[in-house]
């Protein structure tokens, strides 16, 4: 009987171990999907946009913008400078100077604060669209 009992609390002790394990490998799983494309929404999204803007279609730089609204929070933030600049000049081209100006302030701060992710060219035209939208 000792050898059943010994088999017996080792059977009890497995399934702690094995919910472990299989916690560990659903953490293992959900990271493995968030490399898959679906995570990658933000990134690609962006880079669409800029494409969009790059070829002046500013209404399609939008189509991409305006769904990420809801994640800017949670987006990285070199992504988030990105965003609300190319966000903001689309609004800026299109004649929405209210909407122009709210997007490129928040890009100016975002791109300070994560330590000047866009380019030296997009920082001048920053500067320069936002004077133009101070001027009475």
């Amino acid at each position: 009987m000792r050898p059943v009992r010994h088999l017996r609390t080792r059977l009890t002790a497995v399934p702690p171990l094995a919910g472990r394990l299989g916690g560990r490998l659903a953490l293992v799983a959900v990271l493995a999907l968030c490399t898959a494309p679906g995570c990658a929404t933000v990134g690609s999204d962006i880079a669409h946009a800029r494409r969009a803007y790059e070829q002046a279609r500013y209404e399609n730089a939008l189509v991409w913008l305006e769904p990420l609204d809801r994640d800017v929070g949670a987006m990285r933030p070199d992504d988030r400078a990105r965003y609300f600049y190319l966000r903001g000049m689309s609004e800026y081209r299109l004649g929405r100077p209210r909407d122009a100006a709210h997007y490129l302030a928040l890009a100016r701060e975002a791109d300070a604060a994560a330590g000047h992710p866009l380019s030296p060219a997009w920082r001048r035209a920053l500067d320069r669209a936002l004077t133009s939208l101070r001027a009475p």
